[in-house]
This record gives structure tokens, C-alpha cells and sequence, in this order.
């Protein structure tokens, strides 16, 4: 008996870590990894508000997928990339993270607070090292 509590507390623990391949960052530290990822071609930037709300603003080298209307789209990526999801506030991003790490992405960020918490906090949609000081 003794030897079969902790080998499930174990196995407990370890099934909970394996679930979680994606976590929520704030817009700060989104925008600290796009600067740390400038050059990676593995790093995709990735809006997933329609097309419309996309075409009136959008971070610099971010791609477009529709979440709600074309989230299969979404597997047509490449998992073993590493992507930083956003939307308008935050909730379509991490509902779209959540059903990317259902088919094994690797990587993936939600910014948790979405483009109205980016320009809020930077007033551009450009990330740049120059907003640091903002």
C-alpha cells in the first residue's frame, strides 16, 4: 500500500504537466518574445481575428487565421513551430491555442490580454526594442 500512494501521486503530477503545452503571457512579455525571436524562422506570429479586424491592424510579420471561421486551417501549420497566438482581447487566442495543443503543436503562447492590451500598452503595433521605454 505504501508504495502504490506515491507512484500514483507521481503519475498524477506527471499526466497534468504533459497536458499543458501552451501558456497565457501578458502582452510585456509577448512583446519581449518577438524581439527575442527576430530572425527565427521557426517563430510564427499568429492573429486569429477575421480578416476585416486583421486589415485594420495587426502586429508587424503576423500571419492571419480566422478562428472561428477557419480553425481547421490551424492544422495546416507546422507543430513543431513556435507561435505566439493573440486576437482582440484574448479569448478567441486561447481557444485557438487550446484546440492546437489537442494535435500536438509544440509551442504555442496565448497573449492573454490581445491587441487591445498591446496598444494599450505600447500605443503601436510595431514591436520594437524602443518600447521598452514606454
Amino acid at each position: 500500500m505504501i508504495l502504490i500512494i506515491p507512484t500514483f501521486l507521481f503519475s498524477c503530477k506527471k499526466d497534468i504537466e504533459n497536458t499543458k503545452q501552451f501558456r497565457s503571457i501578458g502582452s510585456g512579455m509577448a512583446h519581449n518574445l518577438i524581439l527575442q525571436q527576430d530572425g527565427n524562422s521557426n517563430f510564427v506570429i499568429l492573429d486569429v481575428r477575421t480578416a476585416d479586424e486583421y486589415n485594420h491592424g495587426h502586429i508587424e510579420d503576423a500571419i492571419n487565421i480566422d478562428y472561428l471561421n477557419n480553425k481547421e486551417d490551424l492544422l495546416t501549420l507546422n507543430k513543431q513551430y513556435t507561435y505566439l497566438i493573440y486576437c482582440e482581447s484574448g479569448r478567441r487566442s486561447l481557444l485557438a491555442a487550446e484546440y492546437m495543443n489537442q494535435f500536438d503543436f509544440k509551442s504555442l503562447f496565448n497573449m492573454s490580454g490581445g491587441i487591445k492590451e498591446w496598444k494599450a500598452m505600447f500605443n503601436t503595433l510595431i514591436p520594437s526594442p524602443y518600447n521598452e521605454a514606454n
